[in-house]
């Protein structure tokens, strides 16, 4: 419900319109509606809050004039607030939808029983793409960002998308203290780890 709410706010900017319906990166990422509904069932004329996150400050600043425009069926817009952040250590990652990578060789999303250490390279390089795309003092490394992944839920999580299903998995990634690790977590806070961030997955907190 969320991520086409979304797509009906960005039809109404021109520019929000154009970076909607570009492909590769978006670098945003959102949450699920807070607080979160027993079963997914959440009441009619109650409040709830999400929050949005970018680094492209053009999108924020258009996003927070469509949504205060916007009117829905489905969702009624009561405030906003905008908030800037500096980068600040952080020794863990947790995210709070699911994280969704593909592997072209199978043709599918990594599962629970796939390579670990593969999801940890895949989500090095998709945050290095991300930072590599927004910045340009480009970065490379060939380590991964943290100290230990695991992933906390027990089934691999089933998303339903278009005509299909997304595989994700929720994870909680402890952060290495070297400046590339720092720089790329942070990364992760703003436009969210691993693919699929434009429809809310992947979004993350940061301790």
């Amino acid at each position: 419900m969320l991520s086409k709410f979304f797509n009906r706010v960005m039809l109404t900017d021109n520019y929000l319109k154009t970076l909607h319906e570009r492909k590769g990166v978006k670098l945003y990422s959102f949450s699920g509606l807070y607080p979160a509904a027993t079963n997914q069932i959440y009441k009619r004329n109650a409040l709830y809050k999400i929050r949005i996150r970018s680094f492209d400050p053009e999108f924020i600043c258009a996003m927070q004039f469509s949504l205060s425009q916007i009117q829905d069926n489905d969702i009624n817009i009561i405030s906003i607030k905008f908030i800037k952040n500096q980068q600040q250590f952080i020794t863990e990652l947790v995210s709070i939808n699911p994280v969704i990578f593909s592997i072209w060789e199978k043709q599918n999303y990594w599962q629970i029983g796939d390579n670990i250490d593969l999801l940890g390279k895949q989500l090095t390089n998709n945050l290095l793409h991300k930072y590599n795309t927004i910045s340009c003092n480009k970065l490379t490394t060939q380590d991964t960002i943290f100290h230990c992944l695991n992933i906390t839920n027990n089934k691999t999580i089933y998303i339903p998308y278009k005509k299909g299903l997304l595989l994700g998995n929720k994870l909680k990634i402890q952060v290495k203290e070297d400046d590339i690790s720092q720089t790329l977590a942070t990364v992760a806070l703003g436009a969210g780890i691993g693919e699929k961030n434009s429809i809310g997955m992947g979004f993350c907190y940061g301790h």
